[in-house]
C-alpha cells in the first residue's frame, strides 16, 4: 500500500541531527512520492529544507499520529546500534541510510538552509568585528555536550574537552584573530586577554549557525560546531578525544587526534553516562599540545588565503 508520508523519529544531540541532514537528502531521493516528516529535539535544523514537509519537536507533537503516522512509513532505528557503525567506522550519514534501507549517495556533507534574517544579522556582526580590528574571525567551541552532576551541579568530563589546552591556544591566537566563543553562559570560561567575544545571555543555536557560516574558520571539538562548519564549507581544526573522526569527522577538515591505545571509545554501551568513568583519566585529549593546535589553525588560514588568491587570479 502506498504511504503518503515518511515519518522519521530522530533522537540524539544537535551535532547528530545536523550530520543526519546528509542522509535526509538520500531518504527523500529514495521516496520522492512521500512527504517527509521529522520528529526530533531540534526541528529548527530542518527549517527551509527543500526535502522536508513538516517537523515536530518531541513532546510537542499534537496531531502527529492522527494526521501523519497513520498514513506513513516509520523510520526510527538508531545508527549508533549498527555493528557497521561501531566496528567498521562508517560515517554517521551512511549509517542513517543503512538504518532506513536507502542508498547512500556518497556525500557526508550536511545540508543547512539558514534563515535570511539570521544570515543578515550575523554577517553584519562578523563583518563589523573584522572592520573594527582588521583581523579574521574564528568561531571556537571548546566544550561538547556535557552532563551535570545532580548534587554538585558541576559539569562532568566527557572526554572531548580540555579547557586548559584551549586557553593556551586562544592566548596564542588572540593577537591574530577575533575569537567568538561558542558556549552556554553557565559553562566554564577561558581567560584570554583580548579580541574575545562571548555571549552573556543564552544564544539560540540557529544564531551560532550564522556566526559559523559568516566567520573565516572554526576551531573546536567533536560537537555540533564542526558539523555546521562542514555544511557551510568552512575551514576547521577539530580535536578528537574519545570519539572517532572516521565516524563523525570530515576529511577536508584538519583533524587532530589524541593518543591513547583505547581510543576511540565511543562504541555502543561505552558512551559516557552517569557512572561511566575513563580508566585513562582522559589521556586522549591531554596528549594534544597547544603548540600543535595553534600551528594547525595558522596553517589552515595560510592555506585558505592561498586558495582565495588563486581563485582571484583565475577570475
Amino acid at each position: 500500500m502506498s504511504r503518503e508520508y515518511s515519518v522519521v523519529f530522530m533522537e540524539g544531540g544537535l551535532g547528530k541531527i545536523v550530520a543526519a541532514t546528509a542522509a535526509i537528502r538520500c531518504l527523500k531521493k529514495a521516496h520522492p512520492e512521500q512527504k517527509l516528516v521529522i520528529v526530533s529535539g531540534y526541528p529548527e535544523v530542518f527549517d527551509r529544507s527543500p526535502h522536508v514537509y513538516r517537523t515536530f519537536r518531541f513532546n510537542e507533537n499534537k496531531y502527529l499520529y492522527e494526521e501523519y503516522v497513520k498514513n506513513g512509513t516509520i523510520y526510527e532505528r538508531d545508527p549508533y546500534h549498527l555493528d557497521s557503525y561501531r566496528f567498521d567506522e562508517i560515517s554517521l550519514a551512511q549509517a542513517f541510510c543503512e538504518c532506513w534501507g536507502v542508498e547512500f549517495d556518497g556525500s557526508i556533507v550536511p545540508e543547512l538552509y539558514l534563515d535570511p534574517s539570521v544570515d543578515t544579522v550575523t554577517a553584519s556582526q562578523v563583518q563589523g568585528l573584522r572592520q573594527q580590528t582588521g583581523l579574521p574571525v574564528l568561531v571556537v567551541q571548546y566544550m561538547g555536550r556535557s552532563m551535570k552532576d545532580q548534587q554538585s551541579n558541576i559539569y562532568l568530563p566527557s572526554g572531548r574537552e580540555n579547557i586548559p589546552l584551549y586557553e593556551k591556544v586562544l592566548n596564542n591566537l588572540c593577537e591574530k584573530f577575533v575569537l567568538i566563543i561558542m558556549k552556554l553562559p553557565d559553562e566554564p570560561g577561558v581567560n584570554v586577554p583580548k579580541n574575545v567575544v562571548t555571549q552573556k545571555e543564552p544564544v539560540h543555536f540557529v544564531r551560532w549557525f550564522g556566526y559559523i557560516k559568516n566567520a573565516d574558520g572554526f576551531l573546536g571539538v567533536d560537537s555540533c560546531g564542526h558539523h555546521v562548519a562542514a555544511a557551510f564549507k568552512k575551514p576547521a581544526v577539530v580535536c578528537w578525544g574519545r570519539t572517532s573522526h572516521k565516524n563523525l569527522g570530515y576529511r577536508f577538515h584538519t583533524n587532530i587526534l589524541g593518543e591513547c591505545n583505547e581510543r576511540p571509545c565511543n562504541g555502543f554501551m561505552k558512551v559516557p553516562a552517569p557512572g561511566w568513568q575513563c580508566t585513562k583519566d582522559f589521556k586522549c585529549m591531554h596528549t594534544i599540545t597547544h603548540e600543535r593546535v595553534t600551528q594547525a589553525v595558522l596553517d589552515m588560514f595560510k592555506q585558505s588565503n592561498a586558495q582565495e588568491e588563486k581563485e582571484h587570479a583565475t577570475t
